[in-house]
């Protein structure tokens, strides 16, 4: 990591907070403690070190990228965090921020004080999230979402002040309770995407050029196959909103897809598809399927059997293996006992597949003669 003037800085505190981690989770790990007051208390520590360390390695890689002002200098930095040596080290981080913070006022530099003001407010709402926590067993705040008044709800709020406290460099990572892995990779996706709208601040700040193109690797992953057969229908309407513009030309956004789904296929002119397979010599690359088959609200079976290399079939292995044992009893068995037609009778009526059973059926009947309960 390249930090320039603020190399020196970032190693003291950097070598200050792990120093800190150290001994809380050594203290931790030796303790005999039963009370849970201290217990919590050494977990919560450890826990705000985490917190700190990642607060300032954000804030000192974005202050290496995007600030270049005498509001922010190193020295001055570096003699605020040093002022009281025998302080606790977050409450040196604590002092050298609010330092920072008033220098950007008396300089008139806006953009520095919302940041670092954006940075304290967090760790500020993080505290009061721990605090009220009665008990402490792993590294995770639970921030209650309150649809009914979203705008004035403390999960709201944590939410702006963290947009607000770094630029290119996030350190936090969040997750929701309650939702599946589909519903996750849904609202994970679509609200990335919308990060990089006009209207929201993303890094430098630095709009989206009039070309756009948009690689995304098998996006309808984990999906509901309800789901994948809508993917593309609702990312073309969340671009043309998210993306487009109320005047001056339109942006031209090129979407390229990787996907095993034939549900996303469907929606693909062939002459817009280019297929992968893989081989001893590596991958291979054709442009079209056998006999200008076309894929656009094409079938879904089809396009499995056609599209996908499914030599086997669209059944599963277990199902095509039991199958073709099935079809080798019927065809090579002689002397078959009354209980192995019991278990062959028993697994043509399991078949799903219409065709695949009555063919069964009929082969069944021909060794061993029609019997009641067929169809």
């Amino acid at each position: 990591m390249m930090l320039g003037p603020y190399e020196e800085i970032y190693r003291q505190i950097m070598y200050r907070l792990i120093d800190s981690k150290t001994r809380t989770r050594q203290r931790l790990d030796k303790s005999n403690a039963t009370d849970n007051y201290i217990l919590n208390t050494m977990r919560k520590n450890l826990f705000y070190d985490r917190v700190y360390t990642a607060v300032v390695q954000s804030f000192f890689k974005d202050l290496a990228l995007y600030t270049n002002h005498p509001v922010v200098d190193p020295k001055e930095l570096a003699d605020a965090f040093n002022q009281h040596p025998d302080a606790d080290v977050l409450d040196s981080i604590d002092h050298m921020f609010n330092m920072l913070r008033r220098r950007s006022q008396r300089y008139e530099n806006d953009r520095i004080y919302r940041w670092v003001s954006a940075i304290l407010d967090v760790l500020e709402l993080i505290h009061k999230y721990v605090e009220s926590r009665p008990s402490w067993t792993d590294p995770v705040v639970s921030i209650p979402v309150q649809s009914d008044s979203l705008e004035n709800s403390d999960s709201y709020v944590f939410v702006q002040k963290y947009r607000d406290s770094f630029h290119a460099y996030p350190y936090l990572d969040f997750d929701w309770n309650g939702l599946s892995t589909g519903e996750k990779s849904f609202l994970n996706m679509f609200s990335r995407l919308y990060t990089r709208s006009d209207s929201q601040v993303f890094g430098s700040n630095e709009k989206l050029a009039d070309h756009v193109v948009l690689l995304i690797d098998e996006g309808e992953l984990y999906f509901h196959p309800e789901w994948q057969r809508q993917f593309v229908y609702n990312l073309i309407r969340f671009l043309g909103v998210a993306y487009g513009r109320q005047r001056g030309p339109q942006r031209k956004i090129q979407v390229i897809l990787t996907s095993h789904s034939p549900f996303i296929l469907s929606d693909m002119p062939n002459y817009n598809v280019n297929y992968v397979s893989g081989g001893d010599g590596g991958s291979i690359v054709t442009t079209g399927l056998e006999e200008d088959r076309q894929t656009f609200a094409a079938n879904i079976h089809t396009l499995f059997m056609d599209s996908f290399y499914m030599e086997n079939g669209t059944i599963g292995e277990v199902a095509r293996i039991k199958i073709d044992h099935l079809l080798r009893d019927l065809f090579k068995s002689k002397n078959v006992k009354p209980e192995d037609r019991k278990r062959m009778k028993k697994t043509i009526d399991l078949i799903g597949e219409v065709v695949i059973r009555r063919k069964l059926i009929e082969i069944y009947e021909e060794k061993f003669g029609r019997e009641d309960g067929h169809d």
